[in-house]
């Protein structure tokens, strides 16, 4: 019978030889580029592709609702312009019915949408569990002597809060305060093009400065993920380690090095949470403007007979449905997202986690053993910076039953 021979040198590598071809090497964690908002986004997306059409009626759902809203800013128009013009409002009747079989079929509208994203991103998060654990089983034994045991925790605890709130109703959210912008937009030119020009401008302003704020606030985000898993690994350590640390009386150092952790935890957090809040407030101020802006040029053409009154009533309406839903996009969703980018960078860093040692592309099924089993010379490291075997030669009759004992990593498998 034919001897294989494993040998390694002193790179953290990991070889398997497939039957009549050389070992294939994998080394090292591919670099996965830094998460930002948009790509974010994209990821979260991405995790709803299996459920298409389910999101294409939330979609149509959602759209039922907001158009609804619209439609109720317009009825005020009309019944201000006809209580102007003639101080009476024609079609009353069927104006009131209109809007109470439309609050009827809107408000349920949202409520089935409700339901299908809070059944459907639960679903999302547990197959994204599934997906990390299956493969958690994949990865080799040096993966786990290099990686802390706190950051993998941390990937299945704090990171996945992050993106189930972020798949979840802040996906809903975004999707209701983007598609409210949306549609009332070419309402508002409708009503008066010129009020919408300025508070198309005002609006792409808005968007220019949060550009330039939210990088620093993604990175700052995903520093801090990182020193909260670094956090978690240092407890779970002491806890496991309670035994020795009483032996030895080693109490009041493990408490100092705790607290430098908390320290360098809160400078970290103190700097994610300032920027966050940095591109929160910023947004507001702007929008505020925007407000006031909007108010004193619509009063002034109102003034000059550019706009009838009801007409500006609409208008504000309308704006100030934008404008809420800006800042709400402003100050719950884009902060909540930030924080949630440096989750998604360390799932995806995880994921993308190579598998040291994987078959050649023409590699074929090994027969079933016939004779003895015969082992030459085998050296074997999972890390390459000290042998978990070296030099061993065994032989296995055939018909033999043989345990293996020995601790973990110490080369059983």
């Amino acid at each position: 019978m034919r001897s294989t021979r494993l040998t390694m040198d002193d790179r953290p590598q990991l070889a398997v030889v497939s039957q009549g071809g050389n070992p294939q090497l994998h080394q090292g964690t591919p670099v996965v580029p830094p998460v930002t908002l948009l790509s974010g986004v994209r990821y979260i997306l991405r995790l709803w592709q299996p459920y298409w059409l389910q999101a294409l009626l939330i979609f149509l759902l959602m759209t039922t609702y907001l158009l609804f809203k619209t439609y109720v800013a317009l009825t005020g128009r009309t019944l201000i312009d006809s209580l102007q013009t003639t101080v009476k409002v024609e079609n009353l009747g069927p104006i009131l019915g209109t809007l109470a079989i439309g609050f009827f079929i809107a408000y349920g509208a949202r409520l089935r949408a409700e339901w299908l994203i809070a059944r459907h991103s639960i679903k999302i998060l547990n197959q994204l569990r599934v997906r990390m654990f299956t493969h958690l089983q994949h990865l080799s034994q040096r993966f786990y002597s290099r990686t802390p045991i706190g950051s993998i925790l941390a990937r299945f605890s704090g990171d996945l809060v992050e993106i189930e709130r972020t798949a979840g109703h802040k996906s809903r959210e975004l999707m209701l305060d983007s598609l409210e912008i949306l549609y009332n937009f070419p309402v508002i030119f409708y009503l008066e093009w010129r009020l919408a020009c300025l508070a198309l401008v005002l609006l792409g302003f808005t968007v220019y400065l949060l550009s330039r704020f939210l990088p620093t606030a993604t990175t700052a985000s995903y520093q801090l993920k990182g020193d909260e898993a670094e956090l978690t690994n240092q407890l779970q350590e002491n806890v496991r380690a309670q035994a020795v640390i009483r032996a030895f009386g080693l109490e009041n150092q493990m408490l100092t090095r705790f607290e430098a952790q908390i320290r360098a935890l809160q400078g970290t957090g103190e700097t994610a949470s300032f920027l966050r809040a940095q591109v929160s407030l910023s947004a507001k101020a702007c929008l505020m403007i925007s407000r006031i802006t909007l108010i004193i040029v619509g009063a002034l053409f109102v003034t000059r007979g550019m706009m009838t009154i009801g007409s500006l009533i609409a208008f504000l309406a309308l704006i100030e449905l934008i404008n809420s839903s800006a800042d709400d996009l402003t100050r719950n969703i884009l902060p909540d997202f930030i924080a949630a980018t440096g989750g998604i960078q360390r799932i995806k860093e995880l994921l993308l986690e190579r598998l040291d040692a994987v078959d050649r592309a023409d590699a074929v099924a090994i027969p079933r053993l016939q004779g003895a089993i015969e082992v030459e010379s085998v050296s074997f490291s999972y890390t390459g910076e000290a042998h978990n075997l070296h030099e061993i030669d065994m032989t296995i009759p055939a018909g033999t039953s043989v345990a293996f004992v020995g601790p973990s990593g110490s080369g059983k498998s």
